[in-house]
């Protein structure tokens, strides 16, 4: 599967959405739940672990029934950062994750 833009929008699309955005400012706790596709989860948090997002990579996903997946993983100082720019600033999302990270 190709890794790119797309995967971290898709993430970070979710965050700012309010799904996990009250321990993500304070915590670095985030649980999301998404539509499961193999290999998709681990991929998009492989990525976001190779540009310092988030400090580690589940294992396994916390919660699994039929296709939705709950996964928690903590994000790095790097990725409080992004997420509390995205989620001050929701009409540009894209632009700052575009900026910030380098896509």
């Amino acid at each position: 599967m190709a890794i790119g833009p797309t995967p971290i929008y898709y993430i970070l699309n979710a965050l700012y959405r309010g799904q996990g955005m009250s321990t993500a400012l304070t915590v670095g706790d985030i649980a999301l739940t998404i539509g499961w596709r193999p290999g998709y989860t681990r991929d998009v948090l492989e990525e976001m672990y190779k540009m310092g997002l988030v400090m580690t990579i589940p294992e396994k996903p916390e919660y699994l029934e039929g296709k939705e997946i709950t996964i928690l993983w903590t994000l790095t100082d790097k990725g409080k950062e992004l997420a509390e720019k995205v989620f001050r600033n929701v009409k540009e999302w894209r632009r700052i994750i575009t900026e910030e990270l380098k896509l």
